[in-house]
């Protein structure tokens, strides 16, 4: 069927046990099995560490996260509990489309919303930080409807482990 564009193969979920005694069940590669894995790790240690969100959308030009986001966001608030003393800054970005100075506050806007809804799940505040940068960080062409959607991209990436 002609469906998206993208055909991703979703990895199988792996079942991950967390320090904590908790369990998830994550895709390989997802953006919470790669930390999971990253925070269990006892090698490797290089912080800072950039991990890109998947499956973690807004409503267009807005801080709503779509219904489909929020397990994501529900599985990270668990790894974060099972990892007390990580800290993270959540980075927004968006594409071209717009004014400049607009995108970056709709990026850091996105990112403190993604952290209050972290923070409403049990995750102190002290331990999250934000930053936007709007359309300054392309990680992909803007010439392109999949460029755009790349740079459209909120960031994890962890301070102290």
């Amino acid at each position: 069927g002609c469906g998206t564009a993208l055909q991703e193969k979703p990895g199988r979920p792996q079942t991950v046990t967390l320090p904590n005694g908790a369990t998830l069940s994550l895709r390989k590669d997802s953006l919470n099995y790669n930390l999971a894995k990253f925070l269990a790790s006892k090698d490797d240690t290089e912080v800072p560490r950039t991990f890109v969100f998947d499956h973690l959308n807004f409503t267009s030009g807005t801080t709503q996260l779509t219904p489909a986001s929020m397990p994501t966001l529900r599985d990270l608030a668990s790894i974060l509990k099972a990892y007390p003393s990580v800290e993270v800054r959540l980075d927004g970005h968006t594409d071209n489309v717009g004014d400049a100075e607009t995108n970056t506050t709709l990026s850091l806007n996105r990112a403190e919303g993604v952290k209050a809804l972290l923070v409403k799940s049990g995750i102190a505040s002290k331990r999250l930080s934000t930053a936007g940068f709007g359309q300054d960080r392309p990680v992909a062409p803007n010439t392109t409807e999949e460029g755009k959607a790349r740079n459209r991209r909120l960031e994890l990436v962890v301070l102290k482990k």
